[in-house]
């Protein structure tokens, strides 16, 4: 009895930390080496003047921020919060740029560090989605050159995207997953915890 039980149980749902899952697309197939004089040489360790070796992503981190008039204040400063998290993790440079029915080029930024991070309000209108992959379009992004990450309510229009070929997307949601209005959405969607 207990054993048929313990069989109709549903195995509960793993949660991981978003940020593992954005270290995992940036860290895909394709790294680099470049020679780092701080480190060994692992063939041949006593060899000072030969370098080690450390591994680089290939692919560039781009975040969109949805800063549309669903999101409020203290909803954007938690996700730019999450995003100063992800840069002690993170050690490159990552392009931040906020959207709302538009995105807003001209607010831009790339930053190193959190102390970096512009937390003003760029934007305020309705909620799109494809426009973010029309701008990947025209900078001739693709999956092997960069990892998109929007952090979004998911309140946005509701029919399917045209992805223009690229699919390496990461949908962080301040809401369930089931909240996300796009039908059929590119890429992986997971939870940012707030």
């Amino acid at each position: 009895m207990q054993l048929q039980r313990l069989l109709n149980e549903q195995p509960t749902q793993l949660s991981f930390d978003w940020r593992q899952l954005v270290m995992l697309g940036l860290n895909g197939p394709l790294k680099r080496t470049q020679p780092a004089f701080n480190r060994f040489n692992r063939r041949q360790p006593y060899r000072l003047e030969l370098p080690g070796q450390t591994h680089v992503t290939t692919r560039q981190l781009y975040v969109f921020v949805d800063e549309s008039g669903s999101m409020t204040d203290t909803e954007v400063a938690q996700l730019l919060n999450q995003l100063q998290q992800l840069l002690k993790r993170y050690q490159e440079s990552i392009i931040v740029i906020p959207f709302d029915a538009t995105v807003h080029t001209d607010q831009r930024q790339r930053i190193h560090t959190g102390a970096q991070l512009n937390l003003n309000r760029a934007a305020g209108g309705g909620t799109a989605y494809q426009p973010i992959f029309d701008w990947l379009a025209e900078q001739r992004l693709q999956d092997q050159q960069a990892v998109v990450l929007i952090l979004t309510d998911g309140h946005g229009e509701s029919n399917r995207i045209n992805n223009h070929g690229f699919t390496n997307v990461i949908w962080g949601l301040i809401t369930s997953p089931a909240e996300l209005s796009v039908t059929q959405p590119i890429g992986k969607v997971t939870t940012v915890y707030l």
